[in-house]
């Protein structure tokens, strides 16, 4: 069955739950982190402009408010401590590892306001007109706005990017794939991260949505590189070794090793 949710455990289902709980509380650690690094005019604009979300829905005068972000608001880089470290460890595993600037975490505030029953469409009119350094902040934020997995249908389209700042803030540190994405749209991701070579130790969930039809392909893919005279991934291999039993040609594959 070609669905997300086959290795989806307890636990995973509980921090689902508690993200979409904490929601309000995630967007206030925001605010309260912006509004000592901003400036309180673009503050106060950044606070309006949510507000105007929340209330109203996304529209032509929000979208483009999206896109001032860029002008409004500086790149200091920005890190949270302490009480609020804790917090966002609690929902994200990786929240402190990744770049958050005070771009990109007003970009999350305004997304954390977007309207649950039409986040979808939302998310697809954003991600349609929005620059590459928007994009990632969308895709690094699906984490916290979609705890649903509404909206994988926009993430899946993600993945068809050439741009690494794009593609890495939708597929390296985001527990968002392994969560929703089916599992035609994870082998995809995966064999992308290949294509591209990008770090597969930083894919969350990879060993639990590991699948045999991706075993297949990722077979496929080292036979490739052998005829081409190429070296292959010790990490591809580790994806394929737990389905040996089940790969025709894995004697060619594990030649290739040695």
């Amino acid at each position: 069955m070609d669905s997300p949710n086959q290795n989806i455990g307890c636990p995973k289902l509980r921090l689902r739950d508690m993200i979409s709980s904490l929601k309000p509380v995630l967007f206030q650690t925001c605010m309260n982190r912006l509004k000592q690094e901003l400036e309180p005019d673009n503050f106060n604009w950044l606070e309006k402009t949510c507000q105007e979300v929340s209330d109203t829905g996304l529209n032509s005068k929000s979208k483009f408010s999206f896109s001032l972000i860029s002008r409004r608001i500086n790149q200091k880089d920005i890190s949270f401590e302490n009480k609020e470290k804790e917090f966002t460890e609690s929902i994200h595993p990786y929240f402190n590892q990744l770049n958050w600037n005070n771009q990109n975490i007003s970009r999350l505030a305004f997304l954390l306001s977007l309207n649950e029953n039409s986040l979808k469409d939302e998310l697809k009119s954003l991600c349609d007109y929005a620059s590459v350094k928007e994009q990632a902040s969308i895709y690094q934020s699906m984490h916290f706005i979609d705890t649903e997995g509404k909206c994988a249908p926009v993430f899946q389209e993600g993945i068809r990017t050439n741009v690494i700042e794009t593609f890495d803030a939708l597929a390296l540190a985001n527990p968002y794939p392994s969560l929703y994405l089916n599992e035609s749209a994870w082998n995809q991701m995966i064999l992308k991260s290949i294509f591209m070579n990008r770090p597969l130790n930083k894919i969350h969930g990879l060993e639990d949505r590991n699948n045999l039809k991706l075993a297949h392909s990722l077979r496929d893919y080292a036979l490739e590189r052998k005829s081409a005279g190429r070296n292959v991934p010790d990490t591809l291999w580790s994806l394929i070794e737990p389905f040996k039993e089940q790969i025709e040609g894995i004697d060619e594959i594990i030649s290739i090793q040695k």
